[in-house]
């Protein structure tokens, strides 16, 4: 058996002669026997960039070899990042995996972006006839050029709210797909916060604000700003207002809600679909009147 766990690091810069630039795992038992033999790769927060191999998984490489019906390969990938990793002469330039039985692949707020391969799967390439690969609030994006996106046979499930430069059979509604390079504008690798360097969305990117607007868990960068972005990094641009507001009686906010009472406390954020820049996060400063002779005691102070 084979168990990788990778939290809060950086993978960068290394090379396999045939398979696996950055990470290896390989399970194996000999073809007569039966063992139930498992390949675990567990990547978190983390970044995997700039690796190179020959022949298979410039980013991430996993296998099991066993006639079992129990065997599997497992890759959870979970708000990290793979971009630049390349095969040179084969296929799965982020990510290559196989299992003669059970072979998954999860992926959840993450970005696999840029990676390429000579042959199929220049983002990721899993190769079983009984393979699954769900995804999640997710970018997978190879650039023109670099083969297929994602190559695979078996299920592809679509959790929603992911962004692809293809469109793979099991994309729902809320996915966007077939989009190109610039309109996700993805800025270089970069310390926008957290432990490692991600590349947050830049200027107008279609990412902004577009993952699961009920997964409020932190981005591999940051917290969260008002809606989640897609992909493993949340961008910086935010801006704070003072909402000055006046009344007589009551008064019903940006957020909805109707104030009877002063308040200077409550926020509410507007999100930069708006604008296409930043969320503004707006602060109210609320005075009401008593509704006979509104503003009153503001007058007589000015007075004075």
């Amino acid at each position: 058996n084979s168990s990788v766990t990778v939290n809060n690091s950086t993978i960068s810069g290394n090379y396999g002669a045939a398979s696996g630039g950055g990470i290896s795992s390989e399970s194996n038992t000999s073809s007569s026997s039966n063992y139930a033999v498992t390949s675990i790769v567990t990547i978190n927060n983390s970044t995997i960039n700039d690796n190179l191999a020959s022949l298979r998984g410039g980013g991430i490489f996993s296998r099991c070899l066993s006639s079992s019906p129990s065997a599997s390969s497992l890759i959870t990938l979970e708000n990290s990042t793979l971009t630049g990793n390349s095969v040179s002469s084969g296929s799965g330039g982020g990510i290559w995996s196989t299992c003669t039985s059970n072979n998954s692949l999860i992926i959840d707020n993450s970005t696999i972006f840029g990676n390429s391969a000579s042959n199929s799967g220049g983002g990721i390439q899993v190769n079983s006839s009984n393979a699954s690969i769900e995804v999640t609030s997710s970018i997978i994006s190879t650039e023109v050029g670099n083969g297929t996106n994602i190559g695979y046979n078996g299920t592809f499930i679509s959790n929603g709210y992911n962004i692809f430069s293809d469109a793979p059979t099991g994309a729902i509604s809320s996915d966007q797909t077939n989009i190109i390079t610039s309109n996700l504008n993805l800025q270089p690798l970069a310390f926008n916060g957290g432990s490692t360097q991600t590349m947050i969305p830049g200027l107008g990117s279609i990412a902004i604000d577009a993952g699961n607007p009920v997964d409020l868990t932190d981005a591999q960068n940051r917290s969260i700003l008002g809606i989640r972005d897609v992909g493993a990094a949340e961008h910086n641009c935010v801006t704070n207002e003072m909402d000055i507001e006046t009344a007589c009686g009551s008064y019903t906010w940006l957020n909805g809600i109707t104030y009877t009472t002063n308040n200077s406390t409550d926020t509410h954020t507007v999100l930069s679909t708006v604008d296409g820049v930043c969320d503004t996060i707006y602060t109210l400063n609320l005075i009401l009147g008593n509704g006979i002779y509104p503003f009153i005691s503001m007058v007589q102070y000015n007075r004075l």
